[in-house]
């Protein structure tokens, strides 16, 4: 039996948005969802999603468009969070996008969150984007990668970074 994209009910993302927020409040959830609403995606419900970006997918970065979402709408996305209460430790969140040389191929999305400031974040994103890359045998192009960073003073705090794949 062959099984095509006919059988899929989701509809194949053409457009990768990226974003990132830090949020504070006085427990964990709380913190998490303020980080989202900076991130401009807190009104969604984000359906967790692996790291596949579909050959001809464009990447965006949140800043660079208008985000024209009905609130409640089931958001396929790639996100990490971290969350800390631990006063003057710094945590950070990023996600990176590896986009293929050759456009006739997937692109990757990589994330981590770490106990760390933000730069550490952004190499272990990058490391595991050229590893996917050559798990694949694919040749990467160009990488995107976004992050946040946050240390905690009197308040829980929340990093997050996204990709919503619409």
């Amino acid at each position: 039996m062959k099984i095509t994209s006919s059988a899929v009910q989701w509809k194949i993302p053409k457009i990768v948005v990226l974003t990132k927020g830090v949020g504070a409040g006085n427990n964990e959830l709380t913190a998490f969802d303020k980080a989202l609403l900076r991130a401009g995606i807190g009104n969604l419900n984000l359906i967790k999603v692996s790291s596949i970006i579909p050959p001809g997918g464009k990447v965006v970065k949140v800043e660079d468009c208008i985000l024209d979402l009905p609130p409640g709408a089931l958001i396929p996305a790639v996100y990490t969070q971290i969350i800390s209460a631990t006063k003057g430790l710094t945590i950070s969140s990023a996600i990176g996008v590896g986009i293929p040389r050759r456009p006739e191929q997937n692109g990757m999305i990589l994330e981590a969150s770490i106990q760390g400031p933000k730069e550490k974040a952004e190499t272990l994103v990058r490391q595991m984007i050229v590893e996917a890359f050559e798990a694949r045998e694919m040749e990467l192009g160009e990488t995107v990668i976004i992050s946040s960073e946050a240390q905690s003073a009197h308040h829980i705090v929340c990093t997050v970074a996204a990709a919503l794949l619409l």
